[in-house]
């Protein structure tokens, strides 16, 4: 996810950036589900994934507002 966002920053045209802000967006997605998985399996705590979820979102969040 930083990675698509450092490269995106990078690009000159618009619509390349927002390609790439997108990707790093769907990045953030995929963490968010995997959070899940570790919780459905017991490798995180209910405050763990709360807060890991919440981070996710905030990341999405901040990414569409750079594309």
């Amino acid at each position: 996810m930083p990675l698509n966002f450092a490269e995106g920053c990078r690009k000159r045209s618009a619509r390349e950036r927002a390609r790439y802000f997108e990707t790093a967006a769907c990045s953030a997605r995929e963490v968010s589900a995997i959070v899940d998985v570790a919780h459905r399996l017991k490798g995180v705590g209910d405050s763990e994934r709360a807060l890991a979820k919440d981070r996710c979102d905030h990341l999405c969040a901040m990414l569409y507002r750079f594309g």
